[in-house]
């Protein structure tokens, strides 16, 4: 169990952390920058186990942007900081495990990073965003489709992506089996009122 926990936690670390843009990408536009609510914000992410079907878990969501053009709830830019440290998967022994050397090492890496680089609207309420995640001192693409929950003046957005665990540079036990690479990551975004 043990194992299995420190595997997931690895997976949800991986997509919860984002880096910075590319030096050759260029920003979108400015706008009203508005900040993120922590309290009403939350970063949830899902892996396959071989014995337990599935393992879920939370990461706080520590601090973000997102930039709006004028009378609109669709962001040019978004970006956000999460905090491993305070991952939870309902045991407490798998999230000290998962916090440790081998797999988040969040005395080193303390918190991950989610920039976005580029934001496609794709219908009413819906956009695409493309961005970097990094997890572990590793950044990786990551891509989410996001629905727009809530409109303006305080939207809330509801995100989906998946990352692989395996692209971040951990330590790979011998239960690596046990564990599946395709992590599920969901966020919820609330702009602060």
């Amino acid at each position: 169990m043990k194992t299995l926990t420190s595997i997931l936690m690895a997976t949800l670390a991986l997509a919860a952390s984002v880096g910075s843009p590319r030096a050759d990408e260029t920003p979108p536009p400015h706008g009203n920058e508005l900040r993120l609510d922590p309290r009403a914000s939350k970063a949830l992410f899902k892996i396959g186990h071989l014995y337990l079907t599935e393992v879920d878990g939370t990461v706080p969501i520590l601090s973000g942007t997102v930039t709006l053009a004028p009378g609109s709830a669709i962001p040019t830019r978004v970006d956000a900081v999460l905090d491993p440290r305070g991952i939870k998967t309902g045991d407490d022994e798998r999230d000290a495990d998962l916090q440790g050397g081998e797999w988040f090492d969040t005395t080193r890496f303390p918190t991950w990073t989610y920039t976005g680089t580029s934001v496609v609207p794709e219908g009413p309420g819906r956009f695409s965003v493309s961005g970097v995640l990094r997890v572990h001192g590793v950044a990786q693409p990551v891509a989410l489709e996001v629905n727009v929950v809530r409109g303006l003046p305080n939207p809330l957005y509801h995100a989906v992506g998946h990352v692989s665990r395996h692209g971040f540079a951990m330590t790979v036990t011998r239960t690596d089996a046990l564990v599946g690479d395709d992590v599920t990551l969901e966020l919820d975004a609330s702009v602060a009122p």
